[in-house]
């Protein structure tokens, strides 16, 4: 998932607390804040509305069916949200692919 990183230049990255993101995608803690930002109603998932609201607050003009794709691709078949430990493992394991 390249949704941090294919923000446009002036895209202010931001959680709910108004702070900068501190963390980097090669650590757990990055990763946390990064979720934190997805996550915006604290329920530890990111469900298909939310993500379909950030893929359209980004520009990225994803239909319904490639949302569901994105998120069942990493949390399984039949599966209408992305938990923590999903996104996680997935950014964890993709990125140590690059390394």
């Amino acid at each position: 998932m390249g949704l941090v990183r294919n923000l446009p230049p002036n895209a202010h990255t931001r959680h709910r607390t108004s702070t900068y993101i501190q963390g980097h995608g090669h650590t757990e803690e990055g990763r946390k804040e990064a979720f934190a930002m997805l996550d915006r109603q604290n329920e530890g998932r990111v469900t298909f509305g939310t993500f379909k609201k950030i893929s359209q607050m980004l520009r990225l003009n994803l239909t319904d069916d490639q949302v569901q794709e994105a998120i069942q691709s990493i949390a399984g078949k039949g599966k209408q949200a992305l938990t923590w430990d999903q996104f996680n493992s997935h950014l964890a394991k993709k990125l140590e692919k690059k390394k």
